[in-house]
């Protein structure tokens, strides 16, 4: 009780969480799909694809999660689209 207390304390909402966790991977969508011509050309890496997703679409996804009190379903989300993306 006390961690919910202090989060709500600090400003944070779980209406709030779950609108910048649907904006973070929609804009996590959008790196994805500008680098379509990437993941179609077999003339680059598996390993320099995995580094430029890691690197631009997970990176895009996950921007200042660490401030994020996720619920389960948000999570699962998270989950969801990493695996979409995969």
């Amino acid at each position: 009780m006390w961690k919910t207390s202090a989060i709500w304390a600090a400003g944070y909402q779980p209406m709030a969480i779950a609108t910048k966790t649907q904006i973070r991977i929609g804009k996590a969508s959008s790196v994805f799909g500008m680098l379509h011509d990437v993941w179609r050309n077999k003339h680059i890496g598996l390993k320099v694809k995995v580094r430029l997703y890691e690197s631009l679409v997970m990176s895009t996804m996950l921007y200042s999660a660490e401030q994020w009190p996720l619920t389960i379903p948000q999570k699962k989300k998270l989950d969801a689209a990493h695996h979409k993306f995969q």
